[in-house]
């Protein structure tokens, strides 16, 4: 797809780091129409107030400790659903815990993941659990529960906004706010939206086609604010975003912003090693009150350099 990056000057309009994303072995395999990202801790501004808490928590041992606070209140930390979700949760703590550089490491396989940090990440991952309200439901009743009262925070993307403002008709740092999840200012954990074209395809003129609009500032300007989601094109016009969107663009186009990948998203590895790790790790096993055993993902986890492939898909 390389000659149609060049073709239409797409390869300055799209972040270096996005596109890297999208490349095997030299070759572009996506054109990206958004960019979501992962690492956001939402919460409402009037129950913190009411507990007590004077801002959310910028790091995870922060949050250890306004769970203790808010345990005395009756309140749960945090809530966690569904097995993605869980999962979307471990990577942000293990980058919140890890930095940028070893989070792209595990993915990669130049982070040990037996190495002490790793270990001692994921035993942050099973206080964390210990403290939350655990269902199996998915992500919206759980972040729900966040403006029932019954919990503080809830770490989920940020199509969260596009929920809150819409069908639950909150306004943005009103009735609900999101800052980078607990250790991850400045990183900026992406997934994408994003179209391929298939090898021999019968009908690639329009295949073409709907690609160019796909790419298109106009058709992003467009599509984006209303999906809830930021363009991943450096050029689209601002003052199309507003609310959350204002925000979360800006952080994407931040010039000190570092970009990693979403690992449940698609981003960091594809959908086979995605579902291997998730196994592995025995996630979909965690029920109420049950946490990540670090002991047992230390004797069972092996990741190895070679495993890794070069993202599939962003």
């Amino acid at each position: 797809m390389g000659y149609l990056y060049d073709r239409n000057g797409w390869r300055t309009a799209f972040p270096a780091g996005l596109i890297d994303s999208m490349t095997i072995s030299g070759k572009i395999y996506a054109v990206p129409v958004n960019v979501h990202r992962s690492n956001l801790i939402w919460y409402s501004p009037q129950k913190l107030a009411q507990w007590g808490i004077s801002a959310p928590p910028t790091s995870w041992p922060d949050f250890l400790s306004q769970a203790d606070m808010l345990k005395a209140r009756g309140v749960k930390a945090i809530s966690v659903g569904a097995t993605w979700t869980q999962m979307h949760l471990l990577e942000n703590v293990l980058l919140g815990q890890l930095g940028a550089s070893e989070y792209k490491g595990l993915w990669n396989g130049s982070t040990d993941w037996r190495s002490p940090q790793v270990i001692a990440a994921l035993e942050t991952f099973k206080s964390i659990m210990a403290v939350a309200d655990v269902d199996t439901n998915d992500w919206q009743p759980n972040l729900d529960k966040v403006f029932a009262g019954t919990v503080a925070y809830n770490v989920m993307g940020d199509w969260a906004a596009g929920y809150l403002q819409g069908p639950k008709s909150l306004l943005y740092k009103q009735g609900f706010d999101a800052i980078a999840s607990p250790g991850t200012a400045g990183i900026f954990n992406f997934l994408a939206d994003s179209f391929v074209l298939s090898r021999n395809a019968p009908h690639q003129a329009a295949a073409e086609a709907w690609l160019k609009e796909c790419a298109s500032a106009q058709a992003q300007d467009i599509f984006n604010p209303l999906k809830g989601s930021v363009p991943a094109r450096l050029d689209a016009d601002k003052s199309k975003y507003t609310g959350y969107l204002s925000w979360a663009i800006n952080e994407w186009q931040g010039s000190r912003t570092v970009v990693v990948g979403s690992l449940v998203h698609g981003a960091a590895a594809n959908n086979k090693q995605r579902l291997e790790k998730r196994d592995r790790k025995g996630v979909q096993h965690l029920r109420p009150k049950q946490g990540l055993d670090p002991v047992r993902l230390r004797g069972r986890q092996r990741l190895h350099s070679q495993q890794i492939a070069t993202p599939t898909r962003a």
